[in-house]
C-alpha cells in the first residue's frame, strides 16, 4: 500500500504480523525491503486481544542488512503494550528508531521479547511505515 506525497517521495507501509496467540522468540515474522533505498518515518503496534494478567507485551524490530551483515536491533526502545491498556494500539515515532536507512535486500525482523503473564495476547500487528523515492519500483 503506497500513498504519493509529491513527485519526489511517497510513503509505503510494510507489515509483520504474529496472528495467533503471542509468544516470546525471534523472527516471528520476516519482511523484505523492496525498494532501492528507504527511511523508517514511523512503527505502529496493534494487538487485537490484550493480555489478561499484568505485564506487558513488547516487541523489536531488527534488521539484517542485505550484504548479510549481522541483524541489529533498530529501535531504540522497545515497543509495549500494558495488559490493562485502554488503547490496544501504541506508536514510535522517528525519533525513536537508532536506524533509519533501508536498501534494497535489506530484512526486518519482528521480534516478541516479553508477553503478560496469562500468556494471551493474540492478533500482533506491527505496520512500518517507511519514506521511498518516488522514482523506486
Amino acid at each position: 500500500m503506497s500513498w504519493n506525497a509529491g513527485a519526489r517521495t511517497k510513503l509505503e507501509v510494510m507489515v509483520l504480523r504474529d496472528t495467533g496467540t503471542i509468544t516470546t522468540g525471534d523472527g516471528k515474522d520476516y519482511q523484505a525491503f523492496p525498494w532501492q533505498l528507504g527511511e523508517i518515518v514511523a512503527a505502529y503496534m496493534m494487538l487485537r486481544t490484550l493480555g489478561t494478567t499484568s505485564g506487558l507485551t513488547s516487541i523489536m524490530l531488527n534488521k539484517t542488512f542485505e550484504d548479510g551483515t549481522a541483524a541489529a536491533d533498530i529501535l531504540s526502545s522497545v515497543l509495549s503494550i500494558a495488559y490493562d491498556a485502554s488503547d490496544k494500539f501504541t506508536r514510535l515515532d522517528m525519533g525513536d528508531v537508532s536506524d533509519k536507512q533501508l536498501r534494497r535486500g535489506d530484512e526486518l525482523r519482528l521480534d516478541v521479547d516479553a508477553i503478560p503473564g496469562g500468556s494471551d495476547s493474540a492478533g500482533l500487528h506491527v505496520h512500518v511505515l517507511v519514506r521511498v523515492q518516488a522514482s523506486n519500483p
